[in-house]
């Protein structure tokens, strides 16, 4: 990773905090609002292995609540997209 320049941005929970993750979905809020009526999931990733900030998920879960962003499974979209 040292030698990468650039390194591609994800939605990480487990390598973001909770300030860049919150940060990440205001600016993906804003490019939706012209949209809203186009379902388009949004895939946080993680690895376990690299977990080490609960606080963090936990923080980003509040927000999420607060803004009424629902939280689904693969299993969830997969029904939604393809029923």
């Amino acid at each position: 990773d040292l030698v990468r320049l650039n390194y591609p941005m994800k939605l990480d929970f487990s390598k973001m905090t909770s300030v860049e993750l919150i940060a990440e979905f205001e600016k993906i809020i804003y490019f939706d609002k012209g949209t809203k009526d186009i379902y388009k999931p949004i895939v946080l990733i993680g690895h376990t292995k690299n977990l080490s900030d609960f606080d963090t998920i936990k923080f980003f879960l509040d927000y999420l609540n607060k803004k009424k962003i629902n939280i689904s499974t693969f299993s969830d979209v997969l029904n939604k997209i393809n029923p």
